[in-house]
Order: C-alpha cells, then sequence, then structure tokens
C-alpha cells in the first residue's frame, strides 16, 4: 500500500513539499537523503521539518494521482505558483527526476559543469588538514559527546577465554603491509574450507547484540543502527 505525505515548516507549519512512498512504517517521508537543492536549504532556512501523512492505504496508482493533483492545488516555487519545492509537478513515483536529452545536453556544455570542482582525496590527512583547525576542533568535539553503546570488555567480550586463531601468530608485530600481504590470496586463512568451517560452528547460535534508538526506538543489528540512527537518526 502506498500513502502521500506532506513537509512542513518548523516556523510557520507551511507545506513545502508533497511526495509519495510505499513502505510499512512511513520511512520515506521522514528520510532526508536524496531530496533537491531547493528542499535542504528549506529546511535549513526553518531549523528542521514535521511530515503529515496525508493520504494512507492507496493502490501505487492513487497515490501518484493524488500527489500530482496536491501538487497542482498548492503551487510550485519554481513556477511561482506557490511555496512547493517539488521539482515535478509529481507522478515520477519510484523513478525520481528524469531529465530530457535536451536536458541533459545543456547541463553538460554550461560554464558550471565543466568548472566544477572535485573534493580532494583524504587518504593519510588529518583532520586539521582537510577541514582546517576550528572545523576539525568542532568535528572531535562533537564525536566526543556522541551517544554511543558501551563498549564492552572482560567476561562480556564476544572472545574472552577463546583462543588467537592459528594464523593470528604468523600475523604478530607486523606491519600492516605485510600484513595484508599475508591475507590475499590462497594465503587468506578463511580460503580454508576446514577453517570457514570452525568458524560457522563457533557462530551457530551466538546471538548478535540488539541495539535501541533512544530518539525513534528502532531496534537492530550494531552496523546498521550505529550508521542510520543516534546521533544520525532523522528523529533527533
Amino acid at each position: 500500500m502506498a500513502y502521500v505525505y506532506l513537509h512542513r515548516t518548523n516556523t510557520d507549519n507551511t507545506v513545502f513539499y508533497v511526495g509519495i512512498g510505499s513502505d510499512d512504517d512511513y520511512k520515506r517521508s521522514r528520510n532526508k537523503l536524496k531530496r533537491s537543492k531547493a528542499w535542504y536549504e528549506t529546511i535549513k532556512a526553518c531549523n528542521g521539518f514535521t511530515v503529515e501523512i496525508l493520504y494512507d492505504n492507496l493502490t501505487y496508482e492513487r497515490a501518484i494521482a493524488l500527489e500530482i493533483e496536491t501538487i497542482a492545488k498548492i503551487g510550485r516555487s519554481i513556477l511561482n505558483e506557490g511555496p512547493l519545492v517539488n521539482l515535478t509537478a509529481g507522478g515520477q513515483g519510484k523513478k525520481g527526476l528524469v531529465h530530457t536529452k535536451e536536458t541533459i545536453q545543456k547541463i553538460i556544455t554550461s560554464d558550471g559543469y565543466k568548472n566544477r570542482k572535485f573534493s580532494q582525496h583524504s587518504k593519510n590527512k588529518t583532520y586539521d588538514e582537510i577541514y582546517g583547525k576550528a572545523k576539525a576542533d568542532k568535528i572531535r568535539e562533537k564525536q566526543s559527546k556522541a551517544d554511543r553503546p558501551p563498549t564492552k570488555s572482560g567476561v562480556d567480550h564476544h572472545l574472552y577465554g577463546k583462543k588467537r586463531p592459528e594464523h593470528a601468530a604468523k600475523l604478530k608485530g607486523r606491519s600492516n603491509e605485510k600484513m595484508r600481504g599475508l591475507l590475499v590470496g590462497d594465503l587468506n586463512p578463511m580460503k580454508d574450507l576446514e577453517n570457514r568451517k570452525k568458524v560457522s560452528i563457533a557462530k551457530t547460535g551466538v546471538k548478535r547484540p540488539i541495539l535501541k534508538c533512544p530518539h525513534c526506538k528502532k531496534e537492530g543489528g550494531t552496523g546498521n543502527m550505529q550508521r542510520w540512527h543516534f546521533d544520525n537518526c532523522s528523529h533527533k
């Protein structure tokens, strides 16, 4: 089932975006990813946004029709018809904005495209070298205050009481370059079917830790939760 949602400004509750989604928990309506530049500028100016589900439990075709109707009724800012930052009249659905061949040709021949600058490669560079001292200090301060799940040590650690794998002794005291040389191709211990079987048996029945986001109360595995929730949660 699909739905039609509105984004309203936090300052005066003005509707500035109309969209559709088809997920069960309205995730798309809250997601900040893959939005237009005008959308990001709007939420920055109004210090965030709120979500309103306008229509629910629709077929996808009906949701598209209602999205087009709602956008036409409120009006788009690029046409000077209203406050919406939608780039199209609606109906694109999962395909998103599709440029015509003429538009693509205009983009690639424009001065802005020809003179675009690419970010410098940040490998082996410190935060100070990439961002400058002032911004680097702010990043470090934010990271130090991040709400992370507590680390486990001692008897609570998942490797407590277990023996190090046989190949680990070969790596002790080696530099990173030498370590990588020992673990590539046929030298990788996981290439050995017997080792893989041992690892599989050791992990059978072992439950991975489940974390709960304090902002949206969603639960999940460590990797995804730390990537998309806690400090990065859209409900924060």
